[in-house]
This record gives structure tokens, C-alpha cells and sequence, in this order.
């Protein structure tokens, strides 16, 4: 009878530190994947910063003088006059 009792306790304890154990292991696992998630977003943000900065310098290239500021344009569109 008391044998069973000590075995039920340990069986207790048992499981208590598998659950903590697991526990302690999806955590980290969980911080790992949110730290890995944020640079891959920090590294695709850069990526498509850089590629922006050369389109514009290319456009820049392209188009020269001719740039139309469309605020100050000669003939402005009188669709709803």
C-alpha cells in the first residue's frame, strides 16, 4: 500500500517535469522562430528599399530634363468643369 503511494507521487512528480521540460523547450523553440520571422522581414524591407532607391535613379536617368511637375504643367485637364 505505501509502495503504491510512493509510486503514485513519483508518477506525479514525473510528469510534472516532463511538462516543464516540454514547456520550457516550445518556448524557446517559439522565441527562436519570432527572432528568425523579424529579420527575414527586416531583410526583405531593406531588399525591396534598395531596389526602389535604384528604380528611381534609373527613371532619373531616363527621363533628364523632361521631369513634368504636374502642378505647374502649362495645360491642366478640365474633365469636370
Amino acid at each position: 500500500m505505501i509502495l503504491n503511494k510512493k509510486k503514485e507521487k513519483n508518477t506525479l512528480r514525473n510528469s510534472k517535469a516532463q511538462a516543464t521540460i516540454e514547456f520550457t523547450i516550445a518556448f524557446i523553440a517559439c522565441i527562436i522562430l519570432l527572432i528568425a520571422i523579424t529579420k527575414v522581414f527586416v531583410w526583405v524591407n531593406q531588399c525591396i528599399v534598395e531596389r526602389q532607391v535604384r528604380y528611381q535613379a534609373t527613371r532619373n536617368e531616363t527621363l533628364g530634363d523632361n521631369i513634368v511637375n504636374f502642378d505647374t504643367a502649362p495645360t491642366k485637364l478640365r474633365i469636370f468643369e
